[in-house]
């Protein structure tokens, strides 16, 4: 392909960038055996292509109809993009959990890695995304807990082991719980509990919605441990109202983060709320919380 050709992003058409590198195509109708490179012969899964992507190249996957794979889709190639060329809304794309597995697993050697346009399930103890000692991943325009996956996975995006994951960009994403909306996800939207010794450094979490979800052993829609100098801005929580931190909870080793234009609701006025759906349990200065709201109202995070 040369840098003038066209290729889909999010439902748009638009100009290949010169520093795009190799295109895959991937098809549940497609075959292990093809190249790949060519639409109208895909590659049958998303870890095929990945097998043939290149590190630190820019090589996309373009996921034109998929349902389900063996997981987990292991992603440890740097600057690689898996893109799901569904609209928007997300469900054309939908990747189902085969076992009791996470949809994706992004190591600590795919840096860059981007992630978009997906309906995602994931099994029963996993989610739609697994970071492990990851840096840089950029994960937007995916739906998580869904109906249509079928699936009931514990958590959105979840982390596993330790280790410093610096610089993750999670934006314009939907998540769906099993409280208070059409969805499935049983516990933490995001969960993210590294501890003291290990850090969530820069993380930005933007334009998200979450909706009814319920912590099945600690409240938040999003949950955090270990945040440091991290960014919560504008994202809108329809909550079910069952604990303190049940929009945003901070545990207690999340320092120099702003939580600022964060929007809740749950009933019709703030009166009939009986928790405060913010919470930060770090010391009084340690972050910056700035116009968060619930119903309508301002409200300062609660500390205990």
């Amino acid at each position: 392909m040369n840098e003038m050709q066209l290729r889909p992003v999010h439902g748009l058409i638009t100009q290949r960038s010169p520093g795009v590198g190799k295109v895959y195509y991937v098809h549940n109708g497609g075959n292990a055996g093809n190249e790949g490179t060519d639409p109208e012969f895909p590659l049958s899964t998303i870890a095929l292509a990945l097998a043939k992507v290149r590190a630190n190249k820019n090589d996309y996957i373009f996921v034109l109809d998929h349902w389900t794979e063996a997981g987990p889709i292991v992603v440890s190639k740097e600057a690689c993009h898996i893109i799901g060329t569904g609209p928007d809304n997300g469900i054309r794309i939908v990747l189902q959990a085969a076992t009791d597995v996470s949809i994706f697993q992004v190591n600590g050697s795919a840096l860059y890695a981007e992630i978009a346009g997906f309906n995602l399930g994931g099994g029963g103890t996993g989610a739609g995304i697994i970071l492990n000692n990851s840096a840089a991943p950029w994960i937007h325009h995916n739906m998580f807990g869904h109906h249509y996956t079928s699936d009931t996975p514990l958590y959105g995006i979840f982390q596993m082991g330790g280790g410093d994951c610096t610089e993750s960009l999670i934006e314009d994403n939907i998540f769906f719980g099993d409280g208070k909306s059409n969805g499935t996800i049983k516990s933490n939207g995001i969960c993210l509990e590294l501890g003291a010794d290990s850090h969530w450094e820069n993380m930005i979490i933007r334009r998200n919605s979450f909706l009814g979800l319920i912590g099945a052993t600690r409240a938040g829609a999003i949950l955090l441990d270990g945040l440091l100098g991290g960014q919560i801005l504008d994202n809108v929580f329809h909550t079910v109202d069952d604990a303190d931190g049940c929009a945003i909870n901070l545990l207690d080793a999340c320092k120099h983060a702003i939580i600022e234009g964060n929007r809740a609701s749950h009933g019709r006025s703030n009166v009939e709320n009986t928790y405060n759906c913010y919470r930060d349990l770090n010391a009084v200065d340690d972050n910056g919380w700035g116009q968060n709201t619930y119903n309508g109202i301002q409200r300062e995070p609660i500390a205990v």
